[in-house]
């Protein structure tokens, strides 16, 4: 099953997902998102592919990635992220093969946030 929102969004409602865990390609491309909540992360326990590149997304939350296990592309290039918010929020995610940050507001990434936690 895949879904893709088309419309430009600001914000996505906790319970958006609800009922879609196998979902595996989520695209929220090309939006107005400034977040991504681990709220409605957690209901899409099947997702392998994550596209949320070209959004206004600034921060990322701690253990945002950790209940998609299946991760394995998460794409978030062109947004806003600064790197105090990279450590935390990948913490657990022990299958991501590919993370794309390109075009962020990054000044340095950690080594911390690439090991296998």
């Amino acid at each position: 099953m895949t879904c893709a929102l088309t419309r430009p969004l600001t914000q996505v409602s906790p319970s958006a997902f609800s009922g879609l865990s196998r979902l595996r390609v989520l695209h929220l491309e090309d939006n107005r998102l400034v977040s991504l909540s681990p709220e409605w992360l957690q209901s899409l326990s099947s997702l392998r592919f994550l596209y949320a590149s070209r959004n206004r997304i600034v921060s990322l939350p701690a253990d945002a990635f950790r209940p998609l296990q299946a991760l394995r592309v998460v794409t978030l290039a062109g947004n806003k992220i600064g790197s105090g918010s990279l450590t935390e929020a990948f913490r657990g995610t022990r299958g991501l093969d590919t993370v794309d940050l390109a075009y962020n507001l990054l000044q340095e990434v950690c080594a911390s946030t690439c090991s296998q936690q």
